[in-house]
């Protein structure tokens, strides 16, 4: 009994604790805390992107209320736009920028003409004090509907910026015939940082990186493929120096970007597939592979849905039927006699064409193709306007069917259409045969034609038509169109719901989402061996991953070989634990080398150290310039490019008093197949450079595809000091130690000495000055881009912009459609987009078409030079 008792009050007692966990002030705090950060977090960013949408359902439920009440006849129930959430903006003491706003506005309508949308609208901003700044908000008449102001605070401070509603006063002079705002958006644009935006640069510049424990990490910065090369990480501290006993954990990483195209490859199919569709039933499909066995099985299906998912489950211009065949998987397939056998010329429509088959390695493979099927009749649109209480117009379009990708429009011929007859529903018909060929129109096949038609008025005013428009195509093929038509009221339609309403304009369907077909689609799925074979020999695999303890020389070391090109890198983390607390701490190392099939060096400069791995040249001699010898080994058996980039290091902020003059360079030379060497020449413009060379595979004319590019043959890096002289160095130099740098007696007095520390071999993160090297970015590229006069001089910076077409266009001057070359010239800023146009203007002088070989030059039509007032942004030369 008292089990089921339990049973019983288990609904109660979830409620009961459920009131309880509501009521907890806890909730509320958090809630609150939440709102706040919240608001903090839209302040913060700023930008904003507000939507207003018609309320048609409001709309419908006025219209539908019963009763005649006349003292409402001069009640405004137009919907005025309101934007909810067009709430104040806040500015805090941390903002470093001003508060700038640019504003665009766009409305959208079925406006009856351009008269309709006024030249400007006009908003506030007011701030804590009360003071209000009126904007302007100027139509862009380059976008008919959109419209553009800016607001820019007078100071940086603490305060609250609301803002008026820009379109509540707005009624079209066409909504006394009946035309509304369908949807407006109203977008705020930070034109200067926000917080949200600053608050990361202020932070990269508080950054430096600290390490609790030393770890540096010793491998060759240049590797051979297939030749095994040693990792050996070495753990310390400054006071104690190698560190034994501590946990090691290293592992090493491959990136190989040259094997992602060959990686990506076996992930799907070898071969594309070609569909032949032909008139009367030709229906093939040929594989351009060889990777697939045994055959190639394709079915047939109907088109179910749009292009953009809607249902057309129901469409006549859906092929009816299904087919499955297989095919043979070096041949293809051939479903034309299939086709001709089982269905009619006139029974055929938009299907889904999926072709499947499988490799030897197990890859599944798809293709799917959305196309009509031969024979089948164009895409077909009917289209119905209420022209007053009595009068309509039905609109008949053809088309041809479609498909769009990134660089063309693929269409597919149909069947000619031959007549159309429309039976009015009220006992009268209008026949039309059709004289024109999809083929006159173009490749879209675009045509239409339209019919008007008047019904008598009836008794009730209320009468109701069945129209039906039957399209007659080539072979026998029909489609029939059909619509209610309700005088005084318009077409009927259906909501969601099952709702019927009327409106002033039909259509049977939307030409994008119907006639526009889904672009072809592959797909592959692969087995397992493939996607072990696409980890093992893919662009990025973990190598090995191996745990170990330091030794009494703080060491530990791994070997292995690398199978692929590309970059290994090592991390290794070491922890130890203190004794003086007992407490873990932890240091990370890294380094990286490039595994390449050969090597490169330079042969007649002597090496006289390294530095963190990379050597040390020595170019003794006094002479700005010298000959070197670049040496290839292992890679002289083909074409291959090889680029030397010398790169003067600039050291003006250890010396700044010393001019810094020299510039970079970058030489290309190539090998032919057998050459071991070749001499560059190097200009020393600096104490101190880099020098790295890259080798990649090439054509006889020096030309590397991306793929060599990112499988280098060969690359070397090093540190060239020009025509050195010796330091004295006294002392041993290591954690703890202390050592004196003086110059050699052979030396004259030199005002100022800079020394650098380095492990001679291996890599250590702590051991580089994070601190200086981020203050480095900040001033020389960060700061300039960032700090006020960078940002301004961005707002107001021009960016012009080129690109040219050719197209088919109206002469003037000859009065004939000619082919036209059109190239346009456009400028782009933000200061221009939001309305400041003071000091611009768009002038162009000098500027000439001229043929390259013959020298001939070619005049353009006459320039537009008005723009309602406005300075022209862009201009189009047309040259005939």
């Amino acid at each position: 009994a008292d089990g089921f008792d339990d049973f019983n009050m288990f609904d109660i007692d979830l409620l009961t604790i459920l009131r309880d966990t509501i009521e907890d002030p806890t909730w509320q705090d958090a809630g609150e805390a939440v709102q706040e950060f919240t608001q903090w977090a839209a302040n913060a960013s700023v930008s904003r992107n507000l939507e207003w949408e018609y309320d048609w359902e409001s709309e419908e439920d006025d219209s539908g209320e019963d009763g005649d009440d006349t003292d409402n006849d001069n009640t405004d129930n137009y919907q005025y736009v309101i934007f909810d959430n067009l709430h104040p903006i806040q500015t805090f003491e941390l903002n470093k920028y001003h508060l700038d706003l640019g504003f665009e506005l766009r409305i959208e309508g079925g406006f009856h003409n351009d008269n309709d949308y006024p030249d400007d609208f006009n908003m506030t901003v007011t701030n804590d004090a009360g003071d209000v700044t009126n904007v302007l908000l100027v139509r862009n008449h380059d976008h008919h509907n959109s419209y553009y102001g800016r607001f820019t605070a007078a100071d940086i401070a603490v305060n609250t910026y609301s803002f008026s509603q820009p379109l509540e006063t707005y009624r079209p002079p066409c909504a006394d015939y009946g035309c509304v705002v369908d949807r407006a958006e109203f977008e705020f644009k930070t034109l200067q940082p926000s917080l949200i935006e600053s608050m990361p640069l202020e932070v990269m510049d508080e950054i430096f990186l600290v390490s609790a424990v030393g770890v540096i990490v010793d491998q060759d910065e240049t590797l051979l493929v297939n030749e095994p090369y040693n990792v050996e990480s070495t753990t310390y501290d400054a006071v104690d120096g190698a560190l034994s006993g501590a946990n090691v954990d290293a592992a090493i990483l491959r990136v190989s970007p040259g094997l992602g195209a060959s990686a990506a490859s076996t992930l799907s199919a070898d071969g594309e597939l070609t569909i032949n569709s032909a008139e009367p039933s030709t229906l093939t499909g040929n594989y351009g592979g060889s990777d697939a066995i045994d055959f190639l099985s394709v079915s047939i299906e109907p088109r179910t849905q749009d292009s953009e998912d809607g249902d057309l489950s129901d469409d006549q211009a859906a092929f009816s039927g299904s087919i499955d065949y297989a095919g043979d998987s070096t041949t293809g397939w051939d479903l034309s006699a299939t086709l001709s056998g089982q269905y009619s010329q006139s029974d055929r429509g938009v299907a889904i064409i999926t072709t499947s088959g499988e490799t030897a390695e197990g890859l599944e493979f798809s293709f799917s193709n959305e196309m009509p099927l031969p024979s089948t009749p164009p895409c077909t649109i009917t289209r119905g306007n209420e022209w007053s209480s009595n009068e309509i117009n039905i609109e008949m379009n053809w088309r041809n069917y479609y498909y769009d990708t990134e660089d063309y429009r693929e269409y597919f011929d149909p069947t000619e259409a031959v007549s159309y007859t429309i039976d009015w529903g009220d006992g009268t018909t209008t026949t039309d045969t059709i004289s024109s060929s999809h083929a006159d129109f173009g490749d879209s096949g675009q045509y239409q034609t339209s019919q008007n038609h008047y019904y008598n008025p009836s008794t009730s005013g209320q009468e109701s038509y069945n129209i039906v428009i039957d399209y007659e195509f080539e072979y026998g093929a029909h489609y029939y169109h059909s619509m209610v038509y309700k005088e005084n009221h318009g077409f009927e339609y259906y909501d969601e719901e099952g709702n019927m309403y009327y409106d002033g304009w039909f259509a049977t369907n939307e030409e994008w989402l119907y006639c526009r077909l889904n672009e072809p689609e592959t797909s592959a799925t692969p087995s397992a061996s493939i996607i072990n074979e696409f980890i093992t020999n893919g662009p990025f695999e973990v190598m090995t991953q191996q745990v170990s303890t330091s030794d009494a020389e703080g060491k530990s070391s791994i070997t292995i070989t690398p199978p692929h090109t590309g970059a290994y890198v090592s991390i290794v983390q070491s922890e130890v634990i203190r004794a003086t607390d007992g407490e873990t701490i932890t240091g990370i190392g890294l380094n990286f080398g490039l595994a390449t099939e050969g090597s490169i060096r330079i042969s007649n400069l002597d090496v006289i150290d390294y530095f963190s791995g990379l050597p040390v040249y020595a170019a003794n001699t006094s002479q700005s310039t010298q000959s070197v010898t670049v040496e290839a080994t292992g890679i002289s058996n083909t074409y291959h490019k090889t680029t030397i980039g010398h790169l003067p290091l600039d050291l003006s902020v250890a010396f700044e008093d010393v001019s810094w003059a020299a510039e970079p360079n970058i030489q290309d030379i190539t090998f032919n197949p057998g050459e071991t060497s070749r001499s560059v020449q190097l200009t020393h413009g600096a104490p101190l450079s880099l020098i790295g060379i890259f080798s990649t595979e090439s054509d006889s004319q020096g030309e590397v595809s991306i793929d060599q590019t990112l499988s280098p043959l060969a690359v070397h890096f090093g540190l060239i000091l020009h025509n050195p002289q010796e330091l004295a160095i006294n002392g041993a130099l290591g954690p703890g130690q202390t050592t004196n740098i003086a110059l050699s007696e052979s030396i004259e007095q030199a005002n100022r000495i800079l020394a650098v520390a380095s492990p001679s071999h291996g890599f250590d993160p702590a051991t580089v000055d994070f601190s200086t090297i981020t203050e480095l970015l900040s001033n020389e590229a960060l700061r300039p881009a960032t700090d006020w006069p960078g940002v301004e001089e961005n707002i107001v910076s021009v960016c012009e912009e080129i690109d040219h077409y050719g197209d088919h266009e109206w002469n003037p001057e000859t009065e004939n459609h000619e082919p036209m070359l059109k190239i346009t010239v456009r400028h782009q800023s933000e200061a221009i987009d939001y309305g400041n146009y003071e000091g611009y203007s768009f002038s162009m002088t000098n500027h000439d078409l001229v043929h390259v070989e013959t020298g001939q030059s070619y005049d353009h039509l006459p320039l537009s030079t008005s723009n309602n007032g406005q300075p022209q942004t862009s201009i189009r030369l047309n040259y005939p």
